[in-house]
């Protein structure tokens, strides 16, 4: 994009005060490298009270995705300076980018650990609050190449403490996307969930495939762009799909898995090729991070007050 245009591209990107979430100096060397006209903000904590407010009128319905709030904003920065925009929607459910399509398969590989195993690792975890493990987990990252670190460590070992005894497909899907345990009594019965249960099986070939091609289904259409858009609408910002095209679908559904994700667990195998052509390996080859936010320590902080009222 930046090759073929006569003047610089504008790029945009959200940044945090705290620097666990914060991803801004990554996206600053690469908008040198390709020469674009860059912008970050770096948000601080009592920005946000300015904006959270507003979030329930933007979305007009329960949406419980938390990046709708640096969706918003980010969008609320590029519309200073552009009126449509593109976003890289699309490019984890149809080329395998999900740590989910990786460690999934492996959760099944487990059961085959002895039961006391698994309970003791389960017990393990759960000896320890998050605020524990993360300052445990903390120093050691500080030991480990940044490809082995990870973001969120302390959540994901809980996740995996819940599953590690699940040998059922979808109910380790099913668990990996949920954030609520199915037995908490203030959620409704979800029957779309039972449909999702038997249409399940009846798609792809393996458990990846058919952990994409639901998301692709699913949580693209149901929460993905339906954040997006109304995140960008609301600050009158078009935005557009590359991703979408329907050619360039179809071409992502017909190849092999083997293109998306590797024997050695590496996503977005054909992506990863044709970027590194523009941008240095080193640059890009950093932990899976979401575009999450430090929903926690808001709400504890800043936030406190407004969320209970």
């Amino acid at each position: 994009m930046q090759k073929n245009n006569l003047t610089k591209v504008k790029t945009f990107t959200l940044g945090y005060e705290n620097n666990a979430y914060d991803e801004s100096v990554f996206s600053k060397r690469i908008s040198s490298h390709l020469g674009t006209e860059h912008t970050d903000w770096i948000l601080n904590q009592n920005e946000v009270l300015d904006h959270i407010p507003n979030m329930s009128k933007i979305y007009d319905e329960p949406f419980a995705d938390s990046s709708q709030v640096p969706t918003y904003l980010v969008s609320k920065l590029a519309k200073q300076k552009v009126k449509v925009s593109l976003t890289g929607d699309g490019g984890d459910e149809l080329f395998g980018g999900y740590n989910r399509y990786i460690y999934a398969p492996k959760i099944i590989e487990y059961q085959k650990y002895p039961s006391i195993l698994k309970k003791l690792f389960k017990r393990l975890i759960s000896s320890f609050t998050p605020g524990q493990l993360n300052k445990i987990l903390d120093k050691i990252n500080k030991f480990l190449p940044s490809s082995y670190r990870f973001l969120s460590l302390p959540e994901k070992l809980y996740k995996l403490s819940e599953l590690i005894e699940l040998n059922d497909q979808y109910q380790i899907y099913d668990s990996l996307i949920s954030t609520w345990k199915k037995e908490t009594p203030s959620l409704l019965k979800n029957d779309n969930k039972d449909n999702l249960s038997e249409n399940f099986y009846k798609i792809g070939s393996s458990f990846q495939e058919r952990m994409m091609l639901t998301d692709l289904n699913d949580y693209l259409i149901d929460d993905i762009l339906v954040k997006v858009d109304r995140a960008a609408m609301s600050n009158s910002l078009e935005t557009r799909v590359p991703f979408l095209n329907q050619e360039l679908v179809d071409f992502a559904l017909s190849i092999p898995l083997s293109m998306k994700i590797n024997e050695k667990g590496k996503s977005k195998i054909l992506l990863r090729e044709i970027l590194h052509k523009y941008i240095p390996q080193k640059m890009i080859d950093r932990p899976k991070a979401g575009f999450g936010i430090p929903i926690d320590s808001w709400l504890r902080g800043p936030l406190k007050e407004w969320s209970n009222p």
